[in-house]
């Protein structure tokens, strides 16, 4: 058998091949193997060095490089044979987060509970906090003229429900193995369903592409955008260039593309506290946002695929691919995206490799 090890940056993937005829099952070295992942596993502090120790792994980034060459090296040290990286496609621009702070200035000042956007532009400044209440092209009108400097809030204030239930809750067995066994939903009649705005959507959507449009043309500092998480947490991932809500997703252009447009910081903000602001801008306040951010972009590259093998024997023509995506958002250590998958396929490889005494 051949078990090849494929750290994706963007897909996660497991690929069994096996062969017609029945393989006799070798309970001793299952027991061996089991006894290695149970007794002596390595897997928390490998996955300590991927995630505190390199922590986020954004893709094209040099963080994402250095701790490929960290995964490289381990696969090595394990015994496995053509350990290496491979260049993928698409390219894309590298994109470093090297300083962050925000401010509320007012009449109460508060360090703002917020994080940028990925291949966000850097911005060093103060400026006025507005709250585009606009819901109509028309009513986008009342702002023209008044947006030059500003900070711009895009979003309407989310509600933020009390949390009553448990956040998690473990499946038992049988729920698990109902999912084991469930077909793809590809499969299903129908297929999959494709998302289809509704009207009501759509009008949204233009709507804030015009206000994306005005705050542009005026020269605002950057947007302010509610994040979907609340209780201080804050889900941010990638900005976003200006695509005009009819355009094909496939041509849409995006901010980490070669020859991306220019765009705006763009800022996402905790539930609590944007809800705050608004509260404090309907009251007749004009908050100022204190804001120093610190990027470095970096030189157009491609993706780095990491593989590695352990070479079979009696089943050489046949394939095991274990493997998970390697990348993960920049605003925090990546330890659930995907660096336990990742820690977890290294650790199998590593029990295996030391079955048969490669490591």
């Amino acid at each position: 058998m051949r078990t090849s090890l494929l750290l994706l940056p963007a897909l996660l993937c497991l690929l069994v091949m096996t062969s017609t005829a029945q393989e006799k099952t070798d309970s001793a070295a299952i027991a061996r193997i089991m006894d290695e992942g149970m007794n002596r596993s390595q897997v928390m502090d490998l996955l300590s060095t991927m995630t505190d120790v390199y922590g986020p792994r954004l893709t094209w980034s040099p963080e994402y490089a250095q701790a490929a060459h960290l995964a490289v090296k381990r696969l090595g040290e394990l015994g496995l044979s053509n350990a290496h990286i491979e260049s993928a496609e698409p390219l894309g621009r590298a994109w470093t987060l090297q300083r962050y702070s925000a401010n509320v200035i007012g009449k109460r000042n508060f360090p703002l509970i917020s994080f940028p956007k990925a291949w966000s532009p850097g911005l060093k400044t103060v400026g006025e906090i507005v709250f585009l209440d606009a819901e109509t092209d028309s009513a986008l009108e009342t702002y023209r003229g008044k947006l030059a400097g500003k900070f711009i809030m895009l979003d309407q204030p989310r509600k933020v429900k009390a949390h009553f239930e448990p956040e998690a809750t473990r499946d038992a067995d049988s729920s698990l193995l109902d999912l084991a066994n469930a077909d793809d939903p590809a499969n299903r009649r129908g297929g999959r369903r494709r998302f289809e705005m509704t009207p009501e959507m759509k009008l949204r959507a233009l709507v804030n592409y015009h206000k994306i449009q005005l705050a542009e043309k005026e020269g605002a500092a950057g947007f302010l955008t509610v994040s979907r998480g609340d209780g201080g947490n804050i889900f941010v991932q990638g900005a976003s260039a200006p695509n005009h809500p009819d355009t094909p997703f496939a041509k849409r252009v995006s901010v980490y593309e070669p020859k991306a447009p220019k765009i705006l910081p763009q800022i996402v903000v905790g539930a609590e506290h944007y809800n705050r602001l608004v509260r404090l801008i309907r009251k007749g306040e004009r908050p100022e946002l204190e804001i120093n951010l610190e990027v470095a972009f970096g030189k157009v590259d491609s993706l780095y695929n990491i593989i590695a093998e352990i070479p079979g024997t009696d089943l050489a023509d046949e394939v095991v691919m274990l493997g998970g995506h390697f990348d993960s958002w920049h605003g925090g250590t990546g330890a659930t995206d995907d660096a336990t998958g990742c820690a977890a396929a290294i650790e199998a490889l590593r029990s295996k490799a030391h079955e048969v005494g490669l490591a």
